[in-house]
């Protein structure tokens, strides 16, 4: 004989469902972004590995209107930084096929942080591995300059090298 299933189960089952969900999202949420730690050498293979999604995200940046907007209208805004993939405050400006471009880059290579400056350039920050217990945390950057002048980034006084047409590797700075 089958059971009579009557209201009060399906009710007690969905709401058990949307706890579990809610439950899900939130430990999620709480669990803090953490980036790898690199060196050179690991920064060049995981750029040269993964260069369509290096720059599959500068487009999904750039495509970005409202960032532009913002620098445009406020000339107190000198960079947006983009710290880790749960960055809602930053992540909600892109298009939600874009938010699935950058979380990606950050799941795939963990990143310190993205930064978009008013001075045409994207920056891909990667921490760099301390070679000694109490050193200063080192900063690698691969940076995608749209400005064809590239003149800050060639006058940098940290040693840059130019990868291609518009990526500079920014070999290490310290992290204050």
């Amino acid at each position: 004989m089958l059971k009579k299933i009557n209201i009060t189960n399906i009710i007690m089952i969905i709401l058990a469902l949307i706890l579990a969900v809610v439950l899900g999202i939130t430990i999620y949420m709480s669990i803090p972004y953490k980036p790898q730690t690199y060196t050179i050498e690991e920064t060049t293979e995981l750029f040269e590995n993964n260069s369509p999604l290096f720059h599959s995200t500068v487009n999904a940046i750039l495509t970005n209107q409202s960032i532009w907007e913002e620098y445009v209208l406020n000339d107190d805004t000198t960079s947006i930084h983009i710290n880790s993939p749960k960055d809602n405050s930053t992540l909600d400006r892109y298009f939600p096929k874009n938010q699935e471009i950058i979380k990606t880059f950050f799941t795939k290579t963990h990143p310190y942080s993205i930064d978009i400056t008013n001075n045409q350039q994207i920056t891909f920050n990667f921490l760099g591995k301390q070679q000694i217990w109490l050193e200063p945390q080192q900063i690698i950057s691969y940076i995608y300059s749209f400005d064809q002048s590239f003149s800050d980034i060639k006058n940098n006084p940290n040693f840059v090298t130019q990868l291609d047409d518009n990526w500079f590797l920014l070999d290490s700075y310290q992290l204050n």
